[in-house]
């Protein structure tokens, strides 16, 4: 939830994450249903076990801020910067129910279609941003929990200022 001194990045990473838990399909605009999002977390518990983001809901996105790197600084005034931001989606394909006669693919490329009409309503992500572009797109697969899980990450570029001195602003 916002707050009045969330930076300009920040309160990019949070209409990002409000913006893909609403996909909600199947409708005339989503093919798939987005059951959880979560910030990227990675935490040491005092007892010294880590700890990561819970599985356990599936199909999942996790986002990760990445790269920020500044394009134009014109000290005080604005800095112009360009942010990757990091999706990976998390899902767990079994052969019952309605994908049984589905190719992960298939179930995948309609997760990216959701994702990408989810995003691209409104590039500007809540008016904090100057442009939002899909960057590439990876598919992977791997094994959390015994579970075994396929996925794609999705790059979003974020091309965004603010003010030098103050990053709320």
């Amino acid at each position: 939830m916002p707050t009045p001194n969330d930076s300009i990045k920040e309160l990019i990473l949070q209409d990002v994450e409000t913006t893909l838990a609403a996909i909600n399909g199947p409708t005339a605009t989503y093919f798939r249903t987005v059951n959880a999002v979560e910030r990227y977390t990675l935490k040491t518990k005092s007892t010294g076990e880590v700890t990561t983001n819970s599985f356990l809901v599936l199909p999942l996105i996790v986002i990760q801020a990445m790269e920020d790197e500044p394009l134009e600084n014109q000290p005080g005034t604005l800095t112009e910067r360009l942010m990757t931001i990091r999706l990976f989606l998390y899902i767990s394909h079994d052969d019952a129910g309605d994908d049984a006669s589905k190719s992960s693919d298939q179930i995948l490329n309609e997760f990216q279609h959701d994702i990408e009409v989810a995003i691209m309503a409104d590039h500007t992500l809540g008016g904090n941003a100057l442009a939002t572009h899909v960057g590439p797109t990876i598919p992977f697969d791997t094994i959390e929990d015994d579970v075994p899980l396929i996925g794609i990450i999705i790059d979003l570029i974020v091309q965004y200022r603010h003010n030098y001195q103050d990053p709320s602003n």
